[in-house]
């Protein structure tokens, strides 16, 4: 278990935490950390992944699907773009982050409480 949330950290996720094989929580929430998730974060046995209140960027990982059903993600108040994977279902709150609408079906019970915005060119909304 690594809790470090709530500790003013700037700076990138470092890839070497993928490396850390029998890791069961990470949290980092409540820094400032920048930059993108480590897709080898997915790999792990995570139960709880908390990310959230940071400022972390680009797109959330497919990789991060393959963390198990039971485990707890966070990952709100970021600064994500792109499309949310399609594999978190219902599993994940990715509240206040700016997501693009970018045409694909998102299941209708996904809690998203974005500002969602449309690329130039793009008149179908995805939410039902």
């Amino acid at each position: 278990e690594l809790y470090l949330g709530d500790n003013e950290f700037t700076g990138e996720i470092p890839e070497e935490i993928s490396g850390l094989t029998k890791l069961t929580h990470l949290s980092l929430s409540y820094n400032q950390l920048t930059g993108t998730i480590p897709p080898g974060l997915g790999n792990l046995p995570l139960k709880e992944l908390g990310l959230d209140n940071n400022e972390l960027c680009g797109t959330i990982p497919v990789e991060l699907t393959k963390l198990k059903p039971v485990a707890q993600i966070k990952l709100q108040d970021n600064k994500f773009t792109g499309e949310i994977p399609i594999g978190f279902k219902n599993r994940v709150d990715v509240s206040e982050n700016c997501f693009y609408d970018t045409g694909a079906d998102y299941p209708s019970n996904y809690t998203i409480h974005n500002s969602f915005k449309r690329p130039p060119g793009t008149i179908k909304s995805a939410r039902k």
